[in-house]
């Protein structure tokens, strides 16, 4: 929580700063008020007028960590030039030398935040909703003028002052994002939570984030503090992802809200409101909502051409029973599967998964061996293609063969199939290319697991930069351990994520133990619960230029199939590029 107390019942939080330290001199903490996932947030006073302050500093861990840094100081920087009365004030951020952490000063809000209130008081009234729209548009309207999008607009971030509404204060742009700055998230954070992200922040209309994801966002808030909860936007990130492809349907909402609601809530940005001033201005001017959101009358009677007119604005997604449509793309032809971007299987858990995933010690000590003399990617003569722009050429349905430019196994070639004889003739035509004799190790996949080397082979063409991943061992034991070591990341995020046999993906990202050097070490042990014969298991380490929403939002055990189109759309919507590094081991029943 920024800027306010934290909700009641809160478990007991345990701070690393101690309470009566003075920050800078000048700021001294008298109380914690959360623990959120960048930083420590404290209530405290100006040791020399008394006046109440919110201190936010960064966690111990994050500390010398650039990018945290960095988002704290834009977070303070955009900000700190704000005056306005429904957006908290920021004062300072100053690096305290004792501490050698990060603080930001802010504005101390004393009141409710509103998802207690709603959830411990009483949801809002429409006419109370409407005076926290209004007050909300107004701030995040000068939000906007300044270049900032606030993009979590959630009732964890809205309190109000004095338990008043008319005086309710928009907190926490922790990961606001400038239209004039880079944009660098924390590693792995889902930008913004699932319920009340906007549909760009899965990976629709090119993932464009804008001042209408705000929008967006302010309507999902507003539904919520009239209905008590949020409205059903799915609870997985398959089911998000179709939610989001219509209109939510609100047609029990009063009809002085609705039709607005139903205007910021288009699936399309460019189908909702220009602006923050205009959601204002429509709150007191209905009758400019564009024809297709009325009647705004107070009933609308059963059977009539109205009410025909409102079913057309709520109509559901059509889909096919299990099945759900991609996120980059618009409504699907069941009859055409030419390419991943029309459909994916509906996510399900996998049923008796027969092994669990429990942390285990050791790590990698050994660096990876530095890349010989030789072995870089170079030009083909006669087409031009790279070494791994050949392969990617060479492999094809449930194929993907990549060369080892570094570490033991430097120069030689991994192939990934369903088929044994999907590298047939591979040694031949890379000789014929290059004029060297490559080794090439295969290993057999499942058919769930295609989905894993399509991913692959599909960035590889685009030339992203694999990461080095590297393992000890190509099998474990049950109730064994396999420990591996990530290099070669140039500065990016990397999604590790486990891939078993019958294709559920298992986030590992947080095992990655940071290295000197740049490089990360990992460690983790399955146990083959009920197997009777050897099981193939992948490993995908993903490198990206900034974390991956889809990834961060997948439950573990969502299907390949499911999930890995979506991470691809949601490439392919920023830049397009990203490396892919696969590993593969054996666990033995």
């Amino acid at each position: 929580m920024t800027g306010g107390p934290a909700p009641k019942g809160m478990r007991l939080l345990e701070s690393t700063v101690p309470l009566g330290t003075v920050i800078n001199n000048n700021y001294a903490v008298t109380e914690l008020l959360n623990i959120g996932g960048m930083g420590e947030v404290f209530r405290g006073e100006n040791t020399f007028t008394g006046d109440p302050v919110a201190i936010k500093i960064v966690l111990r861990e994050l500390a010398q960590d650039e990018n945290i840094t960095n988002l704290f100081r834009r977070e303070a920087k955009v900000l700190c030039g704000l005056s306005h009365p429904s957006v908290v004030r920021y004062f300072n951020f100053v690096r305290d030398e004792a501490l050698d952490r990060y603080c930001l000063i802010m504005e101390y809000v004393d009141g409710t935040v509103l998802s207690d209130h709603v959830t411990q008081v009483a949801p809002l009234s429409v006419e109370e909703a409407m005076r926290l729209m209004r007050r909300l548009a107004g701030g995040l309207a000068e939000v906007h003028n300044m270049g900032v999008i606030h993009r979590d607009l959630s009732p964890d971030n809205v309190i109000m002052r004095g338990d008043k509404i008319d005086e309710s204060v928009l907190i926490d742009f922790g990961i606001a994002k400038s239209m004039e700055m880079s944009d660098k998230t924390l590693h792995g954070q889902l930008a913004g939570k699932l319920k009340f992200i906007s549909p760009e922040q899965l990976g629709h209309h090119d993932g464009v984030i804008s001042q209408k994801t705000d929008i967006y966002g302010l309507a999902l808030l507003i539904a919520y503090a009239i209905e008590g909860k949020p409205l059903p936007m799915g609870d997985t990130l398959v089911e998000a992802v179709n939610l989001r492809r219509a209109i939510p349907d609100i047609r029990h909402f009063d009809p002085r809200l609705r039709a607005l609601l139903a205007h910021m809530l288009e699936p399309d940005p460019a189908d909702r409101p220009e602006s923050m001033a205009q959601v204002a201005m429509l709150l007191d001017a209905p009758g400019k909502l564009p024809e297709k959101y009325r009647p705004l009358g107070p009933k609308v009677a059963p059977g009539t051409d109205s009410e025909a007119a409102m079913d057309a604005v709520f109509e559901p997604p059509k889909l096919i029973p299990g099945r759900v449509a991609d996120a980059a793309d618009g409504p699907a032809d069941p009859d055409d599967s030419s390419g991943w971007l029309r459909w994916v299987i509906a996510l399900g858990l996998i049923g008796a998964l027969g092994w669990v995933v429990a942390d285990r010690q050791g790590l990698l000590q050994e660096p990876p061996a530095p890349e010989q003399e030789g072995v870089a990617d170079v030009p083909v003569s006669d087409n031009g293609l790279t070494r791994n722009g050949f392969l990617a050429t060479f492999a094809e349905d449930c194929g993907f063969a990549t060369r080892l430019s570094a570490g033991p196994n430097a120069g030689t070639i991994s192939g990934f199939a369903r088929e044994e004889a999907a590298f047939d003739g591979l040694a031949t035509a890379y000789e014929d290319a290059f004029d060297a004799t490559p080794a090439i190790n295969t290993f057999a996949i499942s058919e769930a697991q295609c989905p894993v080397v399509d991913l692959a082979r599909a960035l590889q063409s685009r030339d992203g930069g694999a990461p080095l991943l590297v393992l000890d061992s190509t099998t474990m034991q049950s109730d064994g351990t396999i420990v591996g070591r990530l290099s070669d990341r140039r500065g990016r995020p990397v999604w590790l994520a486990l891939v078993t046999e019958a294709g559920g993906v298992y986030n590992l990202t947080d095992r990655l133990m940071e290295q000197p050097g740049g490089g990360a070490t990992f460690s983790f042990g399955l146990t083959a619960e009920g197997a009777i014969a050897p099981q193939g298991k992948l490993l995908l380490a993903l490198a990206s230029q900034s974390p991956l929403i889809a990834a961060a939002a997948a439950s573990d055990g969502t299907i390949a199939e499911s999930l890995l189109p979506l991470i691809e759309a949601e490439i392919a919507g920023r830049d397009g590029r990203a490396g892919v590094a696969l590993g593969y081991f054996v666990l033995e029943p």
